[in-house]
């Protein structure tokens, strides 16, 4: 089962919750949504999104330790991804706890994602100073 949840209620829930800022995600993608998946009212991995007007921010997704390798985080992209079906989106791809850059790379491309490079590749749903604060992160872009 998938739930729609609010951060303050994943910080309730949660005992090392840790939001978008704290992971070094800009505050202006803020406020995000939680899509959650959840096993006996269980929280075992959410993902965010915000709608920014012409696009979603997705981002800030983590799989409990207790729930990974069991096929959980691509089942919650793909059921986040088409409950967010009628616009474009946009990710971040921050590798936190040792997490293999390459690997979090090849989950996005999986989704559909494409390395965003250059402005060009978004002109069309984001401002330009937007672009600059979200590429100047030591982070990747993904649309």
């Amino acid at each position: 089962m998938f739930d729609i949840l609010q951060e303050v209620e994943l910080k309730e829930r949660l005992e090392n919750f840790q939001s978008s800022t704290d992971k070094g995600y800009p505050e202006s993608v803020t406020p995000l949504t939680y899509y959650a998946k959840k096993e006996n009212d269980k929280i075992l991995a959410y993902s965010s999104f915000s709608d920014m007007g012409d696009f979603y921010f997705v981002g800030n997704t983590y799989v409990m330790p207790h729930s990974r390798g069991q096929g959980i985080y691509g089942r919650l992209l793909t059921s986040r991804n088409k409950h967010l079906s009628d616009k474009p989106k946009v990710t971040l791809v921050n590798p936190i706890e040792g997490t293999d850059i390459e690997i979090l790379k090849n989950q996005v491309a999986k989704q559909g994602g494409v390395e965003v490079t250059c402005y060009e590749q978004v002109a069309d749903i984001m401002s330009q100073d937007l672009y600059k604060t979200l590429c100047c992160l030591p982070v990747y872009i993904y649309r």
